[in-house]
């Protein structure tokens, strides 16, 4: 949270939405961008970007230091260590049991997904698709014609780089997933509309975890938690 109010200090204006950094980045009014893919297409599109010939790619970094959880205390690894946020889980498409016509709407999922259509789409920056399929990352040849050689290889590279990598973080996957981002949320727009500090906000937070957590069942969450990380069934 420091680090999040040491960044919006050096901001030249209040806080854009996803696509206002993009198109201000596109636009050549900042340096840097921190963002999805969708970034990629529209900084490199001839018809809207300003530095098409000037952009390049790359995956977070990582860190060398990490909090043991076990010992309590932040432990110092030999090398640094990325570890990819994939977030929303991937793209997911569902039909809820109440629908009132759902052949319609696997139609529809089944049109949107269709392979030749969504290689086009993750191509187009305002579909807000990202690739998601091992075929779209290997269209060398398309991505080249849209972003150009260089461009393209550093795109592609920094996506193969994020999704293979061993150890990744995935959205929070367990029921009550939605309460415990709202209070979150909740918490740290207080600390940007400066009316509490990060360390006030995040323990009010974990207190507002704690109380959803007992709601929904402790062991009951701790079940769900470590089957979505793929870890061994608690004893």
């Amino acid at each position: 949270m420091h680090d999040y109010l040491d960044a919006l200090a050096t901001a030249p204006g209040p806080a854009l939405p996803s696509h206002g950094v993009r198109t201000e980045f596109a636009a050549g009014a900042a340096a840097m961008a921190l963002d999805w893919s969708d970034i990629g297409t529209v900084a490199t599109d001839p018809a809207s970007s300003k530095i098409r010939d000037r952009v390049g790619f790359f995956a977070l970094p990582g860190t060398d230091q990490v909090w043991n959880p076990v010992a309590k205390r932040w432990d110092r690894l030999a090398a640094p260590r990325p570890v990819p946020f994939l977030a929303f889980g991937g793209w997911i498409a569902v039909v809820p049991r109440g629908a009132a016509d759902p052949k319609a709407a696997w139609d529809y999922i089944a049109f949107l997904a269709d392979p030749a259509r969504a290689a086009r789409d993750v191509m187009t920056g305002a579909s807000g698709f990202n690739p998601y399929r091992l075929s779209q990352l290997d269209d060398t040849a398309g991505w080249s014609t849209l972003m150009g050689a260089q461009a393209a290889a550093d795109y592609l590279s920094v996506l193969r780089e994020s999704l293979s990598a061993p150890q990744t973080a995935p959205d929070l996957r367990l029921p009550g997933y939605p309460a415990y981002m709202a209070a979150l949320d909740a918490r740290l727009g207080r600390v940007l509309a400066g009316e509490i500090t990060p360390e006030a906000a995040l323990a009010a937070a974990a207190t507002d975890w704690d109380r959803i957590t007992d709601r929904l069942g402790r062991a009951s969450q701790r079940r769900h938690y470590r089957e979505a990380m793929g870890l061994e069934a608690a004893p």
